[in-house]
């Protein structure tokens, strides 16, 4: 079983965590956003738990891949913390806020 997040709840996170608790094979186990009630939302909707921090989140959850579907301004130090964390991430188009960023 594929144990698996998202952080970043909005209309494109939504979708990704729809999909997740739709895939067989994959738990949606987590989502963060720093909208609790919007996180919280969609966590009741798909039956997984809510952080508001996704730092928290990392620290909690034994995860195996997440999609990173926050603002762009937000998706390079999201992500390094994701790849700090040894997570498979997927990133919502841009990679990241500029060219720097995403080549590193």
């Amino acid at each position: 079983m594929l144990r698996v997040a998202v952080i970043g709840v909005g209309s494109m996170g939504y979708h990704h965590a729809r999909n997740y608790a739709e895939l067989p094979d994959t738990r949606l186990v987590a989502v963060a956003d720093t909208n609790a009630e919007q996180g919280r939302q969609v966590a009741g909707r798909f039956g997984c738990l809510f952080y508001h921090s996704h730092q928290d989140m990392l620290d909690r959850e034994r995860l195996d891949a997440v999609s990173l579907a926050v603002p762009t301004s937000q998706h390079y130090r999201i992500a390094c913390d994701l790849i700090d964390a040894g997570v498979s991430l997927l990133v919502e188009k841009p990679l990241a806020g500029n060219v720097a960023e995403a080549a590193e």
